[in-house]
């Protein structure tokens, strides 16, 4: 696995997949920029204080630096906080790579670490991560019992190991001490969901940024990490045959990054088309909540839909974090707000009784007629019933922001502006998301960092939601 990650890095890396994976950069700073001063984060921000460490990278939003791996704590959790960062479809959800991108900024910034250097290890990763949970994860019968960061140590070691200029013996003894340590267990994303949600892939991805370091000290890792008696491969149900070995490790022939889906919507990734299409009902027939008599959200039957249909913790959210994973709240709020964004998860929504009557009103349909089309994500079908007998449908046959209709690099943009709006200038964010785009030119990673993200949040503006915005 050391020797196919450098050869991949070793490219050429095709101009077009070092873009995605500058896309890739600027949609998880603005995911970040959205989650200052979410709870999750100001926690983690008071731990990384406490322990200290070198000023080896940025703490973004902040700053302030700190240790490598305070760094990917910190920026990890930002990114993940508000469910808005990135997802990889198949015929089912296979985690968010960007989990792992706070990885590679860390390491590009304590090494200066060009552009480039910095976009070709990040392309390596997400290759590796959509490999990983691909053929490994996703061929485990309970693979819901393995949280998908758990292939984070092996991302996060190769990334950091690349940019850390390891030599092959070294590369892969931290490929071997990253991922023996990070498996994680699915519940951390069932039943009332906790604010770790936000923070699992970054304390997986603090662990992986370690293992280059202690590998270049010396430390040594299990070589048969994959394969052996009682290794990874086994202990997720697997057999160790040379035909997933080749899978695993093939030349790179197609980049996945090329496959991601950039959400749009701060929400679990099966609701994107969801939000859509009741988005589309607000925009063409304008229904007042209290005329709405029932709502039916159609979606594809398959386990994973099935098993959130099933969650009674999705369905009358306790918490923020089950909030962003409750197809009736996000579309209550869409029918409330015209908008799902930040501001609809301020002040609990999820329990304001207007909220709560119309989340009654909604239910959620197991289709067998809608299919999930491999890397476009899931179909959505809303069906509306007025008080006084009118029907409106709505479809959405692929996620918004998938490679079917993906987001521009101006739509990005937006999305910087839109999740930092609360405190971010537009002026600001639109320099930011030039300088990230164009990042591949860089000739220090660091330098970039200090003049691309702002030192100090200004002052509080109200969230660019309509709700808000007819209140004002």
């Amino acid at each position: 696995m050391a020797s196919w990650a450098l050869q991949a890095a070793r490219g050429p890396v095709p101009d077009d997949v070092l873009h995605a994976a500058a896309r890739a950069t600027l949609d998880s700073v603005a995911c970040a920029a959205g989650a200052v001063g979410e709870k999750s984060a100001r926690a983690v921000r008071e731990v990384s204080a406490a322990l200290g460490g070198n000023n080896e990278a940025s703490l973004l939003f902040t700053g302030e630096r700190s240790s490598m791996a305070n760094a990917v704590l910190y920026n990890a959790t930002l990114v993940r906080a508000l469910d808005c960062n990135d997802i990889f479809f198949t015929t089912s959800p296979r985690g968010h790579p960007s989990d792992n991108l706070a990885v590679a900024l860390a390491a590009a910034e304590r090494q200066h670490s060009t552009g480039h250097q910095y976009l070709t290890a990040l392309a390596v990763g997400y290759e590796l991560d959509w490999r990983l949970q691909e053929y490994l994860r996703s061929g485990v019968a309970g693979s819901a019992s393995w949280d998908y960061v758990s292939m984070g140590g092996l991302v996060g070691a190769a990334m950091s190991a690349l940019l850390l200029g390891l030599r092959p013996a070294e590369f892969a003894h931290a490929l071997a001490i990253g991922g023996a340590q990070t498996y994680t267990v699915g519940q951390v994303r069932a039943g009332e969901i906790s604010m770790l949600k936000a923070s699992a892939g970054a304390i997986v991805s603090r662990t992986a940024v370690l293992a280059p370091l202690l590998a270049q000290a010396g430390m040594t890792g299990p070589g048969e990490l994959l394969e052996g008696e009682d290794g990874v491969v086994r202990a997720l149900g697997l057999d160790p045959t040379p035909e997933l070995r080749d899978l695993l490790l093939r030349p790179v022939e197609h980049w996945h990054i090329r496959d991601v889906t950039i959400k749009p919507y701060p929400a679990i990734g099966t609701s994107q088309a969801v939000i859509a299409a009741t988005l589309k009902l607000v925009d063409e027939y304008h229904p007042k909540p209290a005329d709405v008599a029932r709502l039916e959200v159609h979606l594809p039957d398959v386990p994973i839909v099935c098993r959130h249909i099933a969650d009674r913790a999705r369905n009358r959210p306790a918490t923020r974090e089950s909030a962003d994973h409750s197809i009736p709240f996000l579309v209550a709020v869409s029918l409330q707000d015209g908008d799902v964004g930040p501001g609809q998860f301020a002040g609990e929504r999820w329990l304001e009784p207007d909220t709560v009557a119309l989340m009654d009103r909604v239910t959620q349909i197991a289709d067998r007629t809608l299919v999930p089309d491999g890397r476009h994500g899931y179909p959505a079908t809303v069906i509306l019933e007025t008080r006084g007998g009118a029907r409106y449908t709505s479809e959405v046959p692929a996620a918004p922001g998938s490679p079917a209709c993906p987001l521009s690099d101006d739509d990005l943009t937006a999305k910087l502006r839109r999740l930092g709006g609360a405190w971010l200038p537009v002026v600001r964010a639109d320099e930011m998301a030039a300088e990230l785009l164009a990042i591949e030119d860089a000739a220090d990673v660091a330098v970039a960092a200090a003049t691309v993200l702002p030192a100090k949040p200004t002052k509080q503006l109200c969230p660019h939601t309509r709700r808000a915005r007819l209140d004002a």
